[in-house]
């Protein structure tokens, strides 16, 4: 099962509506629904609302707006379904008795009956709550809910700490890559004095490496914390600017 509980109320994690809907809603269905909810409203229809998980378990509303730049990646994947999946955001999530509603009523416009197990073939509002997922879908799909993840779908923990710690070396070399590429314009930077903010170095992965676009803040931060970097001076540090400008970019605002 992909749905889970937050304050006693069942939810679905967006990276999942793909399974359950059994190919009905891609990335681009999944993206206009919460960026344009009026326009995919209809008579006794309302969109549902998405919502993101803090690392505090705090529950936020995402406004539609947020969902613009998402949007923009997704679009400019084209026809690259696994760049237009990697767009969408870990953590973000939409309660399950808000969807199913307003997905059966979409299926019952079409002609088909209420949701249940006998679902059509993929891609024509099917519904499956009980899909099978490979273990890279597993872990994308639970990215950002792992707390919530129901014990028997647990990746082993030997398995999740070694995959975890070769994720580390793999970032710990590219961003050995950014630390050198600072310093080559004469900017400050160690791993124990990182230039600019966390976002920034968060924006330079992501630019380096579109895939990434998926992974929330936190999780970044998280892997930071853990692979001993830090970061030293204010909130307005003058270094930001200089930083990104050596990968083409500008700061993100805070």
């Amino acid at each position: 099962m992909l749905t889970f509980t937050i304050n006693g109320r069942l939810a679905l994690a967006v990276r999942a509506l793909r399974f359950v809907t059994e190919g009905t809603y891609d990335a681009a269905s999944v993206v206009s629904l919460f960026y344009d909810p009026e326009g995919n409203s209809g008579d006794g229809a309302s969109a549902p609302s998405s919502f993101q998980l803090t690392p505090e378990d705090r529950v936020n509303s995402v406004s539609p707006t947020r969902w613009n730049p998402i949007r923009i990646r997704v679009e400019a994947a084209g026809t690259n379904s696994s760049a237009a999946d990697a767009a969408l955001p870990a953590g973000v999530f939409v309660w399950a008795d808000e969807f199913t509603t307003y997905y059966s009523f979409l299926r019952n416009d079409r002609g088909f009956e209420d949701l249940g197990y006998q679902a059509p073939p993929a891609g024509q509002w099917g519904w499956n709550e009980d899909p099978q997922l490979s273990a890279s879908e597993s872990e994308w799909v639970w990215e950002g809910f792992e707390r919530y993840r129901p014990a028997k779908m647990q990746t082993p923990r030997a398995e999740r700490k070694n995959s975890r710690r070769q994720l580390h070396e793999a970032l710990m070399l590219e961003i050995d890559e950014i630390i050198a590429t600072a310093q080559g314009v004469g900017i400050t930077a160690s791993k124990t004095a990182m230039p600019g903010q966390k976002i920034d170095l968060i924006d330079i992965l992501q630019h380096r490496n579109s895939a990434r676009a998926g992974r929330a803040d936190s999780t970044y931060e998280a892997d930071f914390k853990e692979m001993g970097l830090r970061w030293t001076g204010g909130k307005n540090r003058a270094d930001r600017t200089r930083f990104l400008a050596c990968f083409g970019l500008l700061p993100r605002a805070i």
